[in-house]
């Protein structure tokens, strides 16, 4: 689950979920629960057995995350609590943990020194080694919490806009309870999760006002906006990548409606003088701001949208699909704050060959050096590619990497990437390629 989740799935597997006891007592101590610790150590282990020595060699960590000590506490007590089953495993683990209570009665000296406590640690952690080791095709291991990690975020502050919206949200979930009592269309819930998320965009907008910095909590939040799950069996049986955040609570049709393009067009006035008025939007650009409240100033990159208004005589009336194929329309409130494009795009086609991991460009003409790269769904290269492309296809041959979301190219001055769709399918055109005799 993305870093944060407070609801678990449910699990299900033939053998059962396999998460064993000690599993659950080190999740306490990594994030999110101790932002930014994510890893842990023998010591860990041991001290939440119950042997305090433990915390000797956890000195440096304990200085490093300030909320570590009361965490160990809690995977402690998480420890000693959680039941124990009536299987062999369950049976072991608690004579190793048995290994941590000091006996009363008589006691050798060297038992009590530093010298005989960690001695004492020394088998605890042999012990523990050896069970995982005798069940490590069946005990379920755990493993820190994944997720983009965002450290920082900024919401734009439109504090009447979010509480329209909320309003909104509560009309229609108040409707549909009247059409639909049962909620067998699952509409009403839909509006419940717009209006939850609202809530909480309008508290941290509210702290945004105030110039208070903003907590952790809401600092991750922030962060769960998207989060895409990449599954290697995805390249073999074609099913699309899952996608999961709030963003996608907005919708109704989360996966779908969430991922759906942006372009769109709507007429909103006819003249019969000088014809129809309409407004619609393209695709977004990247946004970089600079956000000096809230703390030092520091910059934020996201989507903006693009939008704009453009004209047709009387008689003439676009469509969504119209709206893709225009080439000018007219922004011009845009040019305060966005960067020309550096170069015009050569006419070209670029298409990935996920069974080969090969790119293919096509041009009607030689473009010269270009560069291509294959990037995971997080724009981070995979690998790198450099050659000539000459006129007809060009393949950029690579060996096949698991996990492409997208593809650099650049030629000259001009740059951009390509995305994979909600199939995997990583394909574009630039300029106009002239028609093909085939």
């Amino acid at each position: 689950m993305p870093e944060g989740s407070t609801v678990l799935p449910a699990i299900a597997t033939l053998i059962g979920p396999r998460v064993v006891p000690d599993a659950q007592a080190l999740m306490p101590i990594v994030s999110s629960a101790v932002p930014d610790r994510n890893t842990v150590h023998a010591a860990d282990v041991v001290y939440s057995m119950g042997w305090d020595r433990a915390k000797h060699y956890l000195a440096k960590d304990l200085a490093a995350f300030p909320k570590l000590s009361a965490q160990l506490e809690i995977a402690r007590t998480t420890e000693h609590t959680i039941p124990l089953g009536d299987d062999l495993y369950s049976a072991w683990f608690a004579a190793i943990r048995a290994l941590a209570v000091t006996p009363a009665g008589a006691l050798p000296s060297f038992a009590t020194t530093d010298a005989g406590a960690d001695l004492r640690f020394n088998t605890i952690t042999a012990a523990y080694g050896q069970l995982k080791h005798n069940y490590v095709l069946m005990a379920g291991q755990p493993y820190s919490e994944f997720g983009c990690e965002i450290p920082d975020g900024y919401i734009e502050p439109a504090p009447a806009a979010y509480d329209a919206l909320i309003e909104y949200a509560a009309r229609g979930a108040k409707v549909t309870a009247l059409l639909d009592p049962r909620d067998q269309s699952g509409i009403k819930a839909h509006f419940e999760r717009v209006a939850h998320t609202l809530h909480v965009i309008r508290a941290i907008v509210d702290d945004e006002l105030a110039n208070r910095p903003l907590t952790a909590t809401q600092k991750r939040w922030i962060g769960m906006v998207s989060e895409l799950s990449v599954d290697d069996s995805q390249d073999i049986t074609g099913y699309p990548p899952v996608y999961s955040g709030w963003y996608f609570d907005l919708f109704l049709g989360a996966q779908d409606d969430g991922m759906r393009g942006a372009d769109y067009i709507a007429d909103y006035f006819t003249s019969v003088e000088d014809g129809i008025a309409y407004v619609g939007a393209s695709a977004p650009r990247i946004g970089v701001f600079v956000v000096d409240t809230n703390g030092a100033p520091r910059a934020f990159v996201g989507p903006v949208a693009r939008g704009y208004e453009t004209h047709t005589p009387l008689g003439t009336r676009l469509n969504d699909a119209d709206a893709a194929k225009l080439t000018t329309v007219d922004d011009p409130w845009a040019a305060s704050y966005t960067i020309a494009n550096p170069a015009t795009a050569p006419a070209l086609a670029l298409r990935y060959d996920p069974e080969t991991g090969d790119v293919i460009v096509k041009a009607d003409h030689a473009l010269g050096p270009a560069t291509v790269k294959l990037l995971d769904h997080h724009r981070v290269p995979l690998t790198t590619k450099k050659q000539a492309v000459k006129a007809g296809e060009t393949v950029f041959v690579f060996h096949k990497k698991s996990n492409v979301g997208a593809v650099y190219l650049q030629i000259g001055a001009f740059r951009d990437w390509v995305v994979g769709d909600s199939y995997g399918q990583i394909s574009a055109e630039w300029g106009k390629l002239p028609e093909s005799d085939e």
